[in-house]
């Protein structure tokens, strides 16, 4: 559901398959775990304040809450905002009244 990474229901998934499987392009055989790869097996000690956004309808969704966990098991200041049926990057379409409220949240966060 996530129209800048998803795949369309009109193709197959033997047809898309190197779509879903982009990860081993992205490593090119380097270890998984590595945090330049994924910054969540790094470290994030001393931090700043962290807001991290995402939506249902992201495929990053589940990497969002990942992120979120680890930065507060770190002690670092962190904000998640999860918007129902929300994509990858909405908040880049300004019409949106979910855009329009992510950013008055992320302003009352930073400029109290």
């Amino acid at each position: 559901r996530d129209p800048f990474y998803g795949i369309p229901k009109r193709i197959s998934y033997e047809d898309a398959k190197d779509k879903i499987h982009r990860i081993t392009l992205y490593a090119q055989g380097e270890d998984l775990y590595n945090p330049y790869l994924s910054p969540c097996f790094g470290s994030f000690a001393d931090f700043p304040k962290t807001i991290l956004v995402c939506g249902s309808a992201d495929l990053g969704q589940s990497d969002s809450f990942t992120a979120y966990e680890k930065l507060k098991s770190e002690g670092v200041e962190t904000y998640l905002f999860d918007y129902e049926n929300m994509f990858h990057d909405f908040q880049i379409l300004k019409f949106l009244p979910e855009s329009r409220n992510v950013f008055k949240r992320i302003k009352e966060i930073i400029q109290p």
